[in-house]
């Protein structure tokens, strides 16, 4: 044991960091910077051992390198979930700082409030039907809320059912695993339901995510240009099913305003009018 020990105190010498302005007062090694004992006397298997031992700056630096290292493993984390998230890598930069305040603001607070309170809707399994015409920020919205939890450190994937459709129809097997692996994210982001084609097989698969979500009890936000009349009166029973356990999931909120791919179509024009003579 003695050999041991001395083993130890060896290696706690190998580790130490000196100064030139370091210096002995009472028989022990003190900091010349933060004036704390760099050496401790140990009485041990009837020896007096003095193993080096980190003062109080060097704790601290060892605190901060510590808490770098953390940010750092955390920021690449992030990065990494963000990067499942988003197909299109733009809506990375869609959140509610860089808001240009042209939709809804009503529903937009009432979609920035769902997102500051994430970890209470999470527990509650209760997610957001975001409906309204074409082009008035339902899908901006929902990118904003995917962006805010996962920097929160909650994973997220926004999708569409056309392309979950694709996949699972090109699969042979698994068809399962696919689908409850993309529902154990904490969140799932389905982006412009209808959009997909309008098949038994297709509505099937999205009865399926959707119930999957549901008997995980997570959340799940759908965005749609369907009305709540069309939604609420689906003639077609699996439609019907569908918009049910939607309505049971989920908080609708009506987006109403004028298009906003309007404003960026013109935005877009602008720089171009002069440089290819394009009439106003």
């Amino acid at each position: 044991m003695l050999e041991v020990f001395e083993k130890l105190v060896a290696e706690s010498e190998k580790k130490m960091v000196f100064s030139q302005k370091d210096y002995m007062m009472d028989g022990l090694l003190y900091c010349g910077k933060c004036r704390t004992p760099k050496q401790m006397r140990i009485q041990a298997f009837g020896t007096v051992q003095m193993p080096y031992i980190p003062c109080a700056c060097e704790e601290e630096r060892y605190r901060r390198e510590e808490e770098e290292q953390k940010a750092l493993e955390n920021s690449l984390k992030i990065a990494k979930i963000r990067s499942k998230c988003f197909i299109n890598k733009r809506l990375t930069d869609w959140t509610f700082e860089n808001d240009n305040q042209e939709g809804n603001a009503a529903v937009m607070n009432s979609v920035h409030k769902y997102a500051l309170h994430f970890s209470e809707m999470l527990k509650a399994g209760k997610g957001l039907l975001l409906y309204g015409t074409q082009g008035v920020g339902k899908s901006y919205a929902a990118a904003c809320v995917a962006n805010h939890v996962i920097d929160n450190g909650y994973t997220c994937v926004m999708t569409k059912f056309s392309r979950i459709i694709n996949i699972v129809s090109g699969m042979y097997q698994d068809k399962q695993d696919y689908i409850d692996e993309l529902c154990r994210n904490d969140l799932l982001i389905i982006d412009d339901l209808s959009a997909e084609r309008s098949t038994d097989y297709a509505d099937e698969i999205v009865m399926n995510v959707i119930d999957t979500r549901c008997t995980f009890g997570l959340p799940l936000i759908v965005t749609t240009n369907l009305t709540a009349d069309e939604m609420k009166h689906a003639k077609n029973i699996s439609k019907k099913r569908i918009y049910s356990r939607l309505f049971e999931m989920t908080i609708p909120l009506e987006y109403v305003g004028e298009d906003r791919r309007k404003y960026t179509m013109l935005k877009n024009y602008e720089p171009y009018k002069k440089l290819l003579d394009l009439p106003d």
